[in-house]
């Protein structure tokens, strides 16, 4: 059921959800210059080796193998991808169509946090001369951590009924279900990211 209000109140929810729109866009179009930016000396580190030249390859430089650190430096690039696809083809009209989008937002960061949390690991474990006891400290950690911050969103999915909502002429989709602990449950998963 879509709410309907002209409420002179809703106002600032209206203007936050606005800014937050902006504030995205902007740290997007950083995020995309950024890349383009460095995207030669991406190429260079990631994608192409410097291995001697050898007689099947084409170029000097000889292509890197997949390693572990590629997937996942792609992984993270690319998991929004859908996301944009999503909001692309939702109308914003109906109910499972709000619903979908808020589960979506609620699980892509989790998904990120994992992604972004195997990559420092990997890294740190690196740094520290590849040492067994730093490894599984930093796992018994992430997982913790992980396990935490992955339940928190389940709790909250199990109570999160999307509706869309038509605000002084603004077409928005919020969370019907909320009780009085998620803004606590939220603010817990951000401190353990």
């Amino acid at each position: 059921m879509t709410l309907v209000s002209n409420d002179p109140s809703l106002w600032p929810l209206i203007d936050a959800d606005r800014v937050s729109g902006y504030f995205a866009v902007a740290c997007f179009t950083a995020m995309v210059y950024d890349w383009t930016v460095t995207f030669a000396q991406e190429f260079e580190l990631i994608w192409v080796s410097k291995f001697p030249y050898q007689k099947n390859s084409v170029d000097v430089r000889q292509r890197q193998r997949w390693s572990l650190m590629t997937v996942l430096y792609l992984s993270n690039i690319v998991v929004y991808l859908p996301s944009v696809a999503l909001t692309d083809a939702m109308k914003f009209n109906d109910y499972s169509s709000c619903n979908i989008l808020g589960l979506e937002r609620m699980w892509l960061s989790s998904l990120t946090y994992v992604l972004l949390g195997v990559i420092m690991i990997t890294r740190l474990h690196a740094m520290y001369q590849r040492s067994r006891k730093m490894l599984i400290f930093l796992v018994v950690i992430f997982l913790a951590i992980t396990i935490a911050s992955g339940v928190i969103p389940w709790i909250q999915s199990s109570y999160f009924s999307g509706e869309e909502g038509v605000f002084s002429g603004t077409y928005q989709c919020f969370n019907m279900g909320e009780r009085a602990d998620d803004q606590l449950l939220g603010a817990l998963t951000w401190i353990f990211g």
